[in-house]
């Protein structure tokens, strides 16, 4: 949902209503979605400061709802990357918190460390991503990039109707638009590129995305286990090799793969995922199914859910990057172009946000500090009328009837929600890719 709307939400023909009246995972936006929607936009428009437009999108090529694989751009019209940028570190901002707060069950000490790392990882390098967009939104005027354009800058008439005065406002970037900028402002040696220099907009991206791509192959491989990966642990450590097997040296790996062999299981995951589902599942337990879709263990309904959700997500797949756009060695844009105030940042989702940086991660973390309050809100009006039902008296569940019912609907659930997040990050995922190939920044320097 947070990176959809990061994509969809300033293009022109983007209506919040509609977005917000439509079915997301199979299900309608609830008050923390919402919520969130409303956070992201207060802060990012808070980062840009006065007189600061969000980044002019275009049209996005295909819909996100349904399963396709492209390597085409989102946006055809614009070309690869064609995404506002501090609507993108928002998404990131937020995911990085999720992950900690929903992919971690309580217990599990050494994988934390790992997902603990990947934390880091991400909030640092954006943090470089918000440091260049305002470095960026400083830089532009109407000099150098054309008022004709209206791209990077819109007038604004403050007469009427004569319209004889008017004043500049700029826009934001977006991520092509950044990256852009960078090798025009000279940033990276062009001579030297795909090497990239450190603290850039365009190093901050290429690990960000390679802890959104890791994400993903993790999910892409959960979902196939026991069919093609014996466990949560196989699964885990083959989207670390997938992404990082040529990236990270050997102690890095080392301390990666200690992490990996204490990963719960996949149904311990799935548990907890979604608090929410989990509490209503409970409860429809204790009341025998009453008010579910599914009344007893073992009904064909909730065997067929859970099969054509691995049918949807077809686990004879190869990694992820068999769908991203290879351009090869050549720089194809280059060849066309030649002639913060401090963020805070946590190491743990249950400290105190410590003060690292500024303006727009400053915003997001009056958003993440709260984080939980809304990841953990409960829909009290739904449970109430599910405790309602045991006035039925049917039989309850419990042993091991009761653990198989809780797995089968937590899996059936935790799918759905894979389903909805993959038909969105892997089309945005291939789009990142095209960028880094475009712009010749795909940086193979191990660390």
């Amino acid at each position: 949902f947070v990176f959809r709307y990061a994509i969809e939400s300033g293009r022109d023909s983007f209506d919040s209503k509609s977005f917000i009246s439509q079915r997301h995972g199979g299900l309608p936006l609830n008050r923390r979605m919402i919520d969130t929607m409303q956070a992201i936009d207060q802060a990012t428009s808070k980062s840009r400061g006065k007189d600061v437009l969000p980044a002019c999108t275009s049209q996005i090529q295909f819909d996100l709802t349904v399963a396709d694989n492209h390597a085409a751009p989102l946006s055809p019209e614009a070309g690869y990357g064609d995404v506002d940028a501090l609507q993108f570190c928002a998404a990131m901002r937020l995911f990085a918190e999720w992950r900690l707060l929903r992919q971690v069950p309580s217990g599990y000490l050494a994988y934390a460390k790992g997902v603990n790392l990947g934390h880091k990882d991400i909030c640092q390098n954006v943090a470089k991503m918000e440091n260049a967009i305002h470095e960026y939104i400083q830089s532009t005027d109407a000099e150098i990039y054309g008022v004709s354009t209206a791209k990077d800058v819109a007038i604004e008439c403050t007469a009427d109707p004569a319209c004889t005065s008017a004043r500049i406002m700029r826009r934001s970037p977006t991520l092509r638009q950044l990256l852009i900028h960078e090798i025009n402002m000279n940033t990276h040696s062009t001579d030297k590129l795909p090497r990239l220099k450190e603290g850039t907009a365009a190093m901050g991206l290429l690990w960000v995305r390679r802890q959104l791509h890791y994400q993903t192959a993790l999910f892409n491989n959960i979902i196939c286990v026991p069919k093609d990966y014996p466990s949560a642990v196989k699964a885990v450590g083959a989207a670390y090799s997938e992404v990082y097997d040529n990236i990270h040296g050997w102690t890095i790996q080392k301390i990666f793969n200690y992490s990996f062999t204490a990963a719960p299981n996949a149904e311990e995951i799935y548990r907890h995922m979604n608090p929410d589902e989990l509490t209503r599942v409970k409860i429809a337990a204790a009341e025998g199914g009453c008010g579910d879709s599914v009344a007893m263990l073992g009904d064909m309904r909730l065997q067929k859910s859970i099969e054509s959700c691995n049918d949807e997500l077809d686990c004879n797949h190869s990694s992820l990057e068999a769908y991203f756009p290879q351009l090869g060695k050549h720089n194809n844009f280059l060849s066309t172009i030649k002639d913060n105030p401090l963020i805070k940042l946590r190491s743990h989702i249950l400290s105190e946000c410590d003060k690292l940086g500024q303006n727009v991660g400053g915003e997001f973390d009056k958003v993440t500090c709260g984080i939980r309050k809304i990841f953990n809100h409960e829909d009290r009006k739904i449970l109430n009328q599910r405790r309602q039902c045991a006035q039925q008296n049917r039989p309850a569940l419990s042993g091991e009837l009761l653990e198989q019912f809780i797995n089968e609907r937590m899996t059936m659930d935790a799918r759905r929600q894979i389903t909805t997040y993959l038909h969105v990050a892997k089309p945005l995922l291939a789009d990142l890719a095209g960028l880094f190939a475009e712009m010749n920044m795909d940086d193979p320097t191990k660390v």
